[in-house]
């Protein structure tokens, strides 16, 4: 497994510019899609929420594909945004049920982690129960249940098609 130094001591200059380039295209995502929301007839604050959410996504994916870390920071927003979310447009009652459903999420994914040993790092883990207090929880595992058949069938194409000779034991 690859840590992070070794990114930044072979490519320091691609991963430095890799960042800075998915920083501004991200930041720019909310801005571009709220100058578009807010030209509309009917604006409604909820509507900022799914372009920050996505935002927020990319900045994690970009933070964990050259650093292998996932800022706690990025979570707490992605949870808090979740909240507000359901705060604003549903009341006390549904904000408080999405955080629960981060919880079991949480606990579910951390449970899952035990029992395979160690294959998901605790910041993916912590995004994944973030972004469940947007999504809800049938949402989110269906976007589990979505993410783990489309990681099987990549592997599966990955072992097909590989071209590297595998020696058997006979």
């Amino acid at each position: 497994m690859l840590n992070s130094s070794f990114y930044y001591s072979k490519w320091p200059f691609c991963c430095t510019a890799v960042r800075i380039y998915l920083y501004i295209c991200t930041a720019l995502y909310p801005l571009i899609s709220g100058a578009i929301i807010l030209s509309s007839d009917k604006f409604y604050i909820s509507d900022l929420t799914l372009p920050i959410h996505i935002a927020l996504l990319c900045f994690i994916a970009a933070e964990d594909i050259i650093t292998m870390t996932i800022p706690d920071f990025f979570n707490a927003l992605l949870f808090f945004n979740g909240i507000t979310l359901h705060l604003i447009t549903s009341g006390l009652l549904i904000a408080i049920k999405s955080a629960l459903s981060s919880i079991i999420i949480f606990v579910f994914m951390y449970v899952f982690v035990l029992l395979t040993g160690n294959k998901i790092g605790g910041g993916d883990i912590k995004t994944i129960s973030a972004s469940a207090a947007y999504s809800g929880l049938k949402n989110t595992l269906y976007a589990l249940s979505a993410a783990f058949f489309s990681a099987a069938f990549f592997c599966i194409f990955i072992l097909l098609f590989s071209k590297e000779k595998r020696l058997r034991k006979e």
